[in-house]
């Protein structure tokens, strides 16, 4: 298990807990995962140029493992400055690796590749990417 907290996950979590928050966002999702309590708040600004609803400011707190906060600390690499159907993507994405190990043509997940074969914390990693999905049909 060990393993599974390899340096790139905890540089993930890490760059969540340091992150400043956002000055009167325009949106705010809160998502849990109620079987093992872990949490996370996104908080977000719109671009005020583009009428289509793209992010220009995130603001992520996750309260949960380390896992939970490096999926944060990915998810947030990924969603800045997408729109609404792109996170609903990113979500689909995530699913798509984590319960195939699809292809990644990206390299978007490479540091979630150790847990692909530990289903139970799937989710834990997973929690801020479904968090977006919440968020995208917000920004609608």
């Amino acid at each position: 298990m060990h393993a599974v907290y390899q340096e790139q996950l905890l540089t993930l979590a890490r760059h969540v807990r340091a992150l400043p928050p956002i000055a009167a966002p325009d949106l705010h999702i809160t998502h849990h995962n109620p079987v093992c309590g872990d949490k996370i708040t996104l908080s977000a600004r719109l671009s005020a140029h583009l009428s289509d609803g793209v992010l220009a400011q995130i603001h992520i707190a996750a309260e949960g493992c380390a896992l939970c906060e490096a999926g944060a600390g990915l998810w947030l690499k990924l969603a800045e400055g997408k729109a609404a159907d792109d996170l609903l993507h990113l979500a689909d994405e995530i699913d798509a690796f984590l319960k195939q190990g699809d292809s990644d043509e990206a390299g978007h997940f490479a540091a979630l590749t150790p847990i692909l074969t530990i289903k139970n914390r799937h989710k834990c990693v997973a929690l801020a990417f479904e968090a977006g999905r919440k968020l995208s049909v917000k920004m609608r």
